[in-house]
């Protein structure tokens, strides 16, 4: 099961304390972050022994694992971009199509940062 935090707003309503007590409550395998909600989680490691990885939009994104010490993977650089609108959302479904994205998080985030740059290319054509 993979959970995208998807909102700062959401997290600061019900608290980080309440957050975490939900993410061990539903024991993903993977937690996806901004760099926002990753710094209002307060992520330094791996939330609940889950692969935790932090997108930070043009920049590289950083895994945290429990058996492994921190990893950047660099993004890819995209030509033209009108709109980022999904570009997260395409980022993890890059990761999560990976065949082996739990045993090789680093080419599953590139995998990732392929499939986000290929829609925001797509969307720079788009007029």
């Amino acid at each position: 099961m993979s959970i995208d935090l998807s909102s700062v707003s959401v997290i600061e309503a019900i608290g980080v304390d309440e957050v975490r007590r939900l993410l061990d409550d539903l024991a993903p395998d993977v937690v996806f972050a901004n760099a926002d909600e990753a710094r209002s989680m307060g992520v330094k490691e791996s939330i609940g022994g889950a692969m935790t990885i932090v997108k930070a939009g043009a920049g590289p994104v950083t895994v945290f694992s429990e058996d492994a010490a921190p990893i950047e993977i660099p993004a890819q650089l995209v030509a033209s971009v009108a709109d980022t609108t999904g570009g997260g959302d395409a980022f993890a479904a890059g990761v999560l199509t990976h065949r082996a994205w739990r045993t090789e998080p680093e080419t599953a985030c590139v995998a990732g940062h392929a499939a986000a740059s290929a829609m925001l290319s797509a969307r720079g054509r788009v007029g």
